[in-house]
């Protein structure tokens, strides 16, 4: 099936090719009364089309679809993840049969979203010829393992690296990310925890201390944890996730120097799936975190335009070969860094966190992650601010008392079974006596 009518008659400016499955059918109705609904933007005219497979249990609701929306391009494939290709190709042959007048042809998935008065817009403003674009991948690895989802064998594709392509964007650059779209149900802070593959305990530790799912001063709080891929590990992770769905993963090295990679995968999930929320929390999986102190503090300022943490200014850039932190003059000539928030946990307001993704794109990566989310804030003209007027975000471990960690954020280097013994020292410890205390704690005493 196809539609009925050629474009050539009145041709699109933009005509968008939605990848879609045979039982998509409410993902096809959203799309054509929200971004596929549009018939122009900007004066530009717009057309959609859903392009599918074959499967004979849905094929007569489908030709029903089809004749009330005429909107279908499909052809006699198995329709299945790895036909996708002959999907695409349909798609196009379709484009150079019955539409080539079209100015831009735009192809992506059912459960995307498309700013298409933006696109439109961007598209319009430009003059260059042969465009290709999108979220450009640049040396990305063949995968040589077997027991991968995206496994490609030497004969199908005999480099060991895939030249410049486009990604879609979609659920399938996760190799695994929470059920849930958080947008339905805004948190108020999302804490993103840098894990790694091995780290079970700390991640069960966490999950029944400060990083469980709950509301503190009428706030709610979710915990999703960040990691790269190991052969070794994957088949007991997939087993994590799904009992706990609080996993955000995508197929790359888990290791340290990949550490930007894996922040920037939790802010590419936040811009997708959890962008309503106000506040996201960039920490590790032996730090301590003061969730309830964080929220009470975080309650007073205005979700916009925040970066805060362990703000570390005018550092100078090590050059010694044999430090971890060694950075060359090619990776970064200049000899001091930007201001930045200590890795080990610093806050950004969802828009900072968004913008920081967005901008990253255009920045030269650099393995220290706190240094290059620096580096992205300086890009978008801001500065790290200090929410309070002591230090209470902690780059060390601070020793162990109540009174202590009700008056910080985070302390570093906290073993799991720490965690449970500090936690249940938290709950019944008295504060009464602490020199500060909390705000709320503070004016109950008086």
């Amino acid at each position: 099936m196809r539609p009925d009518s050629k474009c050539d008659s009145t041709p699109p400016f933009l005509v968008v090719l939605v990848t879609s499955h045979q039982h998509g059918f409410k993902a096809r109705s959203a799309i054509r009364q929200t971004c596929g609904g549009k018939k122009t933007a900007n004066g530009k005219t717009v057309v959609t089309y859903f392009l599918l497979g074959y499967n004979w249990e849905h094929q007569a609701n489908l030709l029903r679809e089809d004749l009330l929306h005429k909107d279908m391009i499909q052809k006699d494939f198995q329709d299945t993840y790895y036909n996708l290709t002959t999907k695409v190709l349909m798609g196009l042959e379709w484009m150079s049969l019955y539409c080539p007048s079209a100015t831009f042809v735009m192809k992506t998935d059912s459960d995307m979203f498309v700013n298409v008065n933006y696109l439109v817009d961007i598209l319009s403003q430009t003059s260059i010829r042969n465009i290709f674009t999108g979220f450009i991948i640049r040396n990305a690895p063949a995968i040589r393992d077997k027991s991968h989802k995206w496994y490609v064998s030497e004969k199908e594709y005999p480099l060991k690296t895939f030249p410049p392509y486009c990604s879609d964007l979609n659920d399938a650059n996760f190799l695994t990310r929470p059920d849930s779209n958080c947008n339905a149900d805004p948190p108020f802070l999302v804490l993103l925890v840098v894990s790694a593959q091995g780290e079970y305990k700390a991640r069960s530790a966490i999950r029944h201390t400060w990083g469980k799912e709950r509301t503190a001063h009428g706030k709610r709080v979710v915990t999703y944890f960040l990691l790269g891929y190991s052969r070794k590990h994957q088949a007991r992770l997939l087993r994590e996730q799904m009992l706990h769905k609080d996993i955000i993963q995508k197929d790359f090295n888990d290791t340290y120097y990949n550490l930007t990679i894996k922040v920037l995968m939790g802010l590419q999930c936040v811009t997708r799936f959890c962008s309503s929320s106000n506040f996201e929390m960039e920490t590790d999986s032996d730090m301590f975190v003061n969730v309830a102190y964080l929220i009470e503090l975080l309650s007073h300022w205005s979700p916009k335009d925040i970066f805060t943490g362990d703000i570390t200014r005018n550092a100078k850039v090590i050059r010694e070969e044999s430090s971890k932190w060694y950075v060359n003059g090619n990776e970064y000539p200049l000899d001091n860094y930007p201001p930045f928030c200590t890795g080990s946990g610093y806050v950004l307001s969802t828009d900072v966190a968004c913008r920081v993704w967005k901008v990253s794109r255009r920045i030269r990566k650099l393995k220290l992650e706190d240094v290059f989310v620096g580096l992205c804030i300086v890009e978008l003209h801001l500065d790290p601010v200090q929410i309070h007027g002591r230090q209470l975000f902690h780059n060390s471990n601070v020793p162990f008392s109540v009174c202590a960690y009700r008056n910080l954020v985070t302390s570093h280097a906290v073993h799991s079974y720490q965690q449970l013994i500090y936690q249940k020292a938290m709950e019944a410890g008295d504060t009464d006596d602490c020199p500060y205390g909390t705000w709320s704690e503070r004016l109950k005493r008086r």
